[in-house]
């Protein structure tokens, strides 16, 4: 007896000590993805006012915030804001904050404008002696009914200026009361990569409001992972009235009829119950006709059923039961889902360098890979329509939902339409016979009744990589 106990005590030790082992080694190969931050090259901060940006206020949707940057030391600043009704100019005076990091320091300011009524509306701001351009904004009444916004999954991109001219130019085109991204606005919490973020976005940020979700890729990474409070005073909604920061990003509003939720899906597993609480409280008091929720991860992932679980189970049953579309990123593909006819209709998407490998059989009505999206969502009344381009603003999906007496009536302008499945799976670190796998994969989802579209890459598309 004796003998076959301690067998069995060395069998489990045995067992133990492998698992220990392979934990070990799977550490060692993963740290660096897990928990380590490249370190931020050196940077100085210029002596002017730059990186001037407006968003919506704390207040919502009817308020204003303008956040910029000078300098490395604080100053007194302000705000200035003048509209046709008012002769006289408003003076608001500036929050700010001095952020030390690895490759310098830069002195951020932002300036919450509270609730505003419908009208234009012109601001410049101050630091010290120094005064900015005068900039201009609209205030839409809250009687209207109709709103258009720009949604983009991640960016990602070291290099802004490649994006500055493509999201201008949509930007001209469809005239959209805000635009909202989907988290990885940046690659780093660096100050180069936010410098590419603002190259991209210099053409409108100044005068169009402009909102983001936290991605991972604006966390700095670590066992105590945290998001880089850089983000937060680009986008001052997030912070409490006295400018302090709760460690997570979440933020709701309405624009005309419907209410949109801003979450953070990269925070610690165990915060995420208390998010789903404030959510379910945001969700039990607004009386909009549409609801709209943006999170990085997506509830529903493309890479494996048990990614993404735990963003599941906080927010997949509220979602389900209240909202009708619900957009994210992180996975580096397009994909649409409305299943069996019904809302809520999630959309993952991307604007990035980047593609991943997917799964195809992840549940979506509708793929996109090897090459960048935006969409366009427009509501007007009782009529939701989301509209999916590609960079060379190519109509590439479009959905229509109706609300009536009745329900919801979804109409998919591209049932069975070709997709752009364009990958080079050389590139992914599988072996060859995964590889194959895959390849199979794309040409039986390229089978009738969904073709895919001519080989060669769009030209919104990203490449070879």
């Amino acid at each position: 007896m004796k003998t076959r106990a301690n067998i069995k005590t060395i069998g489990i030790a045995t067992l133990i000590g492998i698992l220990l082992l392979a934990a070990t080694v799977l550490c060692c190969l993963r740290w660096q993805a897990w928990f380590g931050n490249p370190p931020e090259p050196p940077y100085v901060a210029g002596d002017s006012i730059c990186r001037i940006q407006l968003t919506f206020g704390r207040a919502g949707a009817q308020s204003r915030a303008v956040s910029w940057q000078c300098g490395d030391t604080i100053q007194p600043a302000e705000l200035h804001l003048t509209n046709k009704q008012h002769a006289d100019t408003q003076r608001i005076t500036a929050n700010s904050r001095l952020f030390i990091t690895a490759g310098g320091q830069t002195a951020y300011y932002f300036a919450d404008m509270g609730l505003l009524p419908a009208g234009d509306y012109t601001y410049r701001v101050q630091v010290g002696l120094q005064r900015s351009a005068w900039q201009r904004f609209t205030v839409r009444p809250t009687t209207d009914a109709t709103t258009t916004f720009v949604y983009v999954g991640d960016v990602q991109d070291a290099d802004g200026g490649k994006l500055h001219t493509r999201l201008a130019d949509i930007n001209q085109r469809f005239s959209p009361d805000f635009w909202l991204f989907g988290g990885d606005v940046i690659e780093r919490p660096h100050d180069g990569y936010w410098q590419a973020y603002y190259d991209m976005v210099a053409d409108f940020g100044t005068s169009t409001p402009l909102l983001a979700v936290p991605g991972n890729h604006e966390y700095i990474k670590g066992i105590d992972k945290r998001l880089d409070e850089r983000f937060v005073w680009a986008f001052p909604y997030f912070l409490d009235a006295d400018t302090r920061f709760a460690g997570i990003a979440q933020y709701t509003f309405s624009v005309g009829n419907a209410a949109f939720y801003l979450l953070d899906s990269n925070n610690d597993v165990w915060t995420l119950p208390g998010e789903r609480a404030w959510l379910q409280r945001a969700m039990t008091t607004d009386t909009a006709v549409w609801h709209i929720a943006t999170l990085h991860h997506p509830v529903y992932s493309l890479r494996g059923r048990l990614t993404n679980f735990w963003v599941r189970q906080a927010f997949a049953s509220l979602f389900n039961n209240k909202c009708d579309l619900v957009l994210s990123g992180h996975e580096h593909a397009y994909a649409r889902r409305a299943t069996n006819g019904t809302t809520p209709v999630y959309l993952v998407s991307q604007c990035s360098p980047k593609d991943y490998r997917i799964n195809l059989d992840a549940g979506y009505d509708r793929y996109g890979i090897g090459c960048r999206f935006y969409q366009v969502v427009h509501i007007a009344s009782d009529t939701l329509q989301l509209s999916a381009y590609t960079l060379d603003h190519v109509l590439y999906d479009q959905l229509t939902l109706l609300k009536t007496d009745g329900g919801i009536v979804l109409h998919d302008t591209f049932t069975n339409a070709p997709e752009y499945l364009q990958v080079d799976s050389t590139r992914y670190r599988k072996s060859a016979a995964k590889r194959a796998a895959y390849q199979q994969r794309i040409l039986q989802r390229c089978s009738p009744p969904t073709p895919c579209l001519p080989a060669g890459r769009p030209e919104g598309g990203v490449g070879t990589y």
